[in-house]
């Protein structure tokens, strides 16, 4: 009876063990271009070192009255992957130049939230984003 408890033990341990553990996912997996928000610019995330960085690709939408001339500027910086999330980034606001600690999860490869937050995390704002598809055109025309 023993020998078939620790068979029957030993057979199921490995299954559960993985089906508790999320899958790893690769730190390069945030790199390439984003839709923000509204779906009608882009940012796009590339690496520098062992960090993460975004600057806006294309400005549409809502977007085009306050940030038209940070297209090209860098928003998200120092961004780290750590045990699967991207931590410790801060957010630059383009019209007002105020800070924020930043920390981002992949969903999927296609869908990722950034949490926006001032010193305290439990006072944040959440941000979603969806990947670009290669060429695919965005609301405003953004290919």
């Amino acid at each position: 009876m023993k020998v078939l408890i620790t068979f029957l033990l030993l057979g199921v341990w490995p299954t559960t063990v993985t089906a508790w553990n999320p899958p790893r996912r690769s730190a390069d997996a945030l790199l390439g271009h984003w839709y923000v928000p509204s779906r009608q610019s882009t940012i796009e995330f590339f690496k520098a070192g062992d960090r993460y960085f975004a600057r806006i690709t294309e400005v549409g939408g809502s977007w085009k009255t306050k940030f038209a001339q940070a297209k090209g500027r860098i928003i998200i910086s120092n961004l780290k992957f750590t045990e699967g999330e991207w931590t410790g980034g801060e957010l630059i606001n383009p019209d007002s130049n105020a800070r924020f600690d930043l920390t981002l999860t992949l969903h999927n490869q296609d869908s990722a939230t950034a949490v926006a937050y001032k010193g305290i995390r439990f006072l944040h704002r959440d941000f979603k984003m969806v990947r670009q598809q290669p060429g695919s055109e965005g609301f405003a025309g953004i290919p």
